[in-house]
């Protein structure tokens, strides 16, 4: 009775016996003695929460395999550390449903005890692949009938410093797969090393020997046969000259995308002419010019054009290239266009003042110019597309205000699904104009490489759509992450 009346009287102790057995038979026990009139109460204490919970898992179905990978996955796409997965594994073999799951997490991630790091001078390389890759992204999607019978692949090739106070650099390879709806970027292979790849044939080759593999027999997934091909190499200019063997984008035939010899001004290498003879596949396989190939290429084993499916990059080349080009040259440029600081602080000012207007689809928030050295290449686009006709109206004077809208105007274009190629012959007759303005506006010395790849964009755009379905921004935000 006494037993009882404490029961009663802690309602808590009930949730405390569905994890203390021993404790839940003496209450029950306990309360079976009780007269008939107290029997509801027995009745309903016979079934635990613990029994409960177990029927409920019985009738939801709940294998521990589909734990298992909802687990994997979990602790994959969130980035779970080892040391917080596996006291989480211990707690939930515990439970009777989950006690076949394995205790530590190297083994739920079946991560392996050693790694196969290819020795590619001066670094090391390690090499994911392509193939499982693919077969775990079609896992994930939800209707196996509209995976396409032929998917794309665009790669993507960068340098990543490690920190600004060593020389330690990675060179990833990236992926995604844009004729599948959602893909994210993956990891093909990595290379590792205090400068990067001495040899572009020791760096590609085994991503090469699987991608050839997979070009020629493509994959099988659920009974269903799937081939592959090279939709484009995303990359910007010195990461594109490493692949390709060919001159700087500082060499007098660096460009690469026409045949137009550099001039050597004011310290840099420009390219004032904008309607020079245009390279081609052929053209380039043949090395109709010699001048612009330092070495062959072991990309030239790929069925891929390596003019036409090397477009550039509009992050680079016009967010981190021309537009922050444009700022310097407002802020620290020659006194004939340089702005008073009045002038920019008042610039700083209203861009601060926009930050309440900016909505949640804009990934960071305008800063003051005073801190352009840091600004991402997210935060140079926001100014090029949305800010810049704001912030500088009445702050440069006409003619420079009206040269950067042509910009403005141009990219606009080029960036919308929905008029990139209705508009694409004005986009590009802006672009041009634009180019061969910026001499007049602010001398030849400053029509760099750049500046001078804005006539070409158009021409990529019609090739492979809008500016942002084959820009850097995807691998440049998985490399940050």
């Amino acid at each position: 009775q006494s037993t009882r009346s404490t029961c009663e009287s802690r309602p808590e102790s009930r949730d405390a016996c569905s994890g203390n057995l021993e404790v839940q038979e003496q209450c029950c026990n306990a309360r079976i003695d009780t007269p008939a009139s107290d029997c509801s109460d027995a009745e309903v204490c016979q079934q635990s929460p613990l029994e409960e919970h177990v029927s409920s898992c019985a009738d939801l179905d709940c294998s521990e395999n589909d734990m298992k990978c909802f687990l994997q996955e979990w602790a994959s796409d969130h980035k779970i550390k080892h040391s917080a997965l596996s006291p989480l594994l211990k707690k939930l073999r515990q439970h009777s449903c989950f006690s076949s799951l394995p205790s530590d997490a190297r083994t739920l991630l079946s991560t392996p005890r050693s790694s196969s790091l290819m020795c590619v001078p001066p670094g090391s390389y390690f090499h994911f692949g392509i193939a499982e890759s693919l077969q775990c992204l079609l896992s994930h999607v939800v209707d196996v009938s509209k995976i396409p019978a032929r998917i794309g692949m665009m790669f993507y090739v960068d340098g990543l410093p490690l920190t600004k106070s060593a020389h330690s650099q990675f060179w990833p390879i990236l992926a995604r797969t844009p004729d599948i709806e959602g893909s994210g970027v993956f990891l093909v292979g990595c290379y590792h090393g205090h400068s990067k790849p001495s040899s572009v044939d020791d760096y590609l080759s085994p991503f090469l020997c699987e991608l050839q593999q997979l070009l020629k027999d493509g994959i099988s997934f659920s009974g269903q046969h799937i081939s592959l091909y090279v939709k484009a190499f995303v990359c910007d200019a010195p990461a594109k000259s490493f692949l390709l063997g060919i001159k700087s984008h500082s060499g007098y035939f660096g460009c690469g995308k026409c045949v137009q010899e550099g001039e050597f001004v004011d310290g840099t290498v420009v390219f004032l002419d904008t309607n020079a003879p245009l390279r081609t596949d052929e053209s380039f396989a043949q090395k109709t010019q010699e001048d612009h190939h330092v070495r062959d290429t072991p990309l030239a084993s790929l069925p891929l054009g390596l003019v036409s499916q090397f477009p550039l990059d509009y992050m680079h080349l016009v967010c981190i290239g021309v537009t922050k080009k444009l700022l310097l040259l407002w802020i620290k440029g020659s006194n004939s266009y340089r702005l008073p600081s009045t002038a920019v602080k008042l610039i700083s000012q209203r861009l601060t003042d926009l930050r309440q207007f900016c909505c949640r689809e804009f990934v960071r928030l305008p800063r003051p110019l005073s801190d352009l050295g840091f600004w991402k290449a997210t935060e140079l686009r926001l100014f090029l597309l949305y800010l810049g006709p704001v912030v500088l109206k009445g702050v440069l004077d006409r003619k420079r205000y009206e040269h950067f809208l042509v910009l403005h105007v141009a990219i606009r274009i080029l960036a919308s699904p929905n008029v990139c190629v209705l508009y694409n012959k004005y986009a590009k007759e802006l672009l041009c104009f634009f180019v061969s303005s910026f001499k007049d506006l602010y001398g030849e010395g400053k029509v760099s490489y750049n500046v001078h790849g804005l006539v070409h964009l158009a021409d990529d755009v019609i090739t492979h759509g809008h500016l942002d379905s084959f820009s850097a921004f995807p691998s440049e935000s998985y490399m940050y992450q």
